[in-house]
């Protein structure tokens, strides 16, 4: 396909440059992008799932026929309704398109020099969104079982969850095993490859919590051990209850090598309001470890306090707007996803 003398204005980077995993192992465009389930419906799903598992590796992924269409459809300058949280700015006025075509807009032209007419691309992913479980030491008012482990107990304690519906069956003992086996025999191998082979520029770990998971202890230390964090810009949405795990400080010896990085740390209100909408929340705590973030950040976008406005919230507008004053930090503000069917964020 020959390129336009104007960039199609619909066009993003990201199925050139990025790949996004749930913790369901459901595979995406992005986070944000509303398509059809594979296997169980995530959040902003347009089609429920069949409740049967039928994960896909990235290799089949990338080059698939969806994601051959999406690029298609985009080079083409279609605007695509997998991408109508960024055209009609449903989450935030700060769209994810803008974040790609800022991040990756050097690879443009490239796209047009690797891409044949059926939207086949020889170009690999160098952005990676892989949310390994929904493991999180926290109870979110907002969040649900499939982005919370303890929500997910919760339901299981107190026998909530429904069963019949196939969007649940993620939930059952076997699948969770199968599950637990695609992730540690597939899916560590593809992210493990890609920092190997020095693949990586750009990683969002978000989950779940995380900062929970081993596996980003294991892997961001890897890339500053293979000499790689230079190159890497690495962004993160935490509820900030971990900095310190096995001897490694996130801070000293990992963010303070790598080219740049940022962490949007949640909190939803001050003292015992946020620790109420944030069931796990030490607000003190977090104070600590925020201020131990401002002592290595080099610019104000490194530190911001990422804020979804609550029912309860509602009484916190103020106190978080002292807080971030005090601080010298920005907010970063979002309101509960109004397509949801079930209380649920998008990230």
């Amino acid at each position: 396909m020959d390129k336009p003398v104007n960039r199609p204005e619909t066009l993003c980077m990201a199925p050139w440059t990025h790949t996004y995993l749930s913790p369901q192992t459901e595979r995406r465009m992005c986070c944000a992008s509303r398509e059809d389930a594979q296997s169980f419906e995530q959040y902003i799903d347009t089609k429920q799932g069949s409740g049967e598992y039928t994960p896909i590796t990235l290799h089949e992924h990338w080059n698939s026929d969806h994601m051959k269409s999406v690029r298609k459809r985009m080079m083409a300058g279609e605007t695509l309704p997998e991408c109508d949280v960024c055209n009609s700015k449903l989450l935030n006025t700060d769209v994810y398109r803008s974040y790609f075509n800022r991040l990756f807009g050097h690879k443009y032209n490239s796209i047009w020099d690797t891409t044949d007419d059926t939207g086949y691309t020889t170009m690999k992913p160098v952005s990676w969104d892989y949310r390994f479980s929904n493991l999180c030491n926290f109870k979110c008012r907002m969040c649900g079982d499939m982005l919370s482990s303890a929500w997910e107990s919760e339901q299981r304690q107190h026998n909530m969850i429904n069963w019949h519906d196939p969007k649940n069956n993620w939930m059952k003992p076997e699948v969770r095993e199968e599950i637990k086996n695609f992730q540690s025999s597939q899916i560590e191998k593809e992210f493990s490859d890609a920092v190997e082979s020095h693949q990586v520029e750009e990683v969002y770990w978000v989950g779940g919590e995380p900062l929970m998971y081993d596996q980003h202890w294991r892997y961001m230390k890897r890339i500053v051990d293979l000499g790689d964090g230079k190159n890497v810009y690495a962004r993160y949405n935490t509820n900030l209850s971990r900095v310190n795990y096995r001897g490694i400080n996130l801070y000293s010896d990992i963010l303070s090598r790598l080219r740049d990085w940022q962490i949007c740390a949640s909190l939803d209100g001050t003292g015992q309001i946020g620790e109420y909408i944030r069931t796990g929340l030490r607000y003190q705590t977090w104070v600590e470890f925020f201020k131990e973030g401002l002592n290595y950040a080099q610019s104000r976008r490194q530190m911001r306090i990422d804020f979804t406005l609550t029912l309860p919230g509602m009484f916190e507008v103020e106190n978080i707007t002292r807080l971030s004053q005090d601080l010298n930090v920005d907010i970063l503000a979002k309101v509960v996803f109004g397509l949801l069917r079930t209380s649920s964020l998008v990230h």
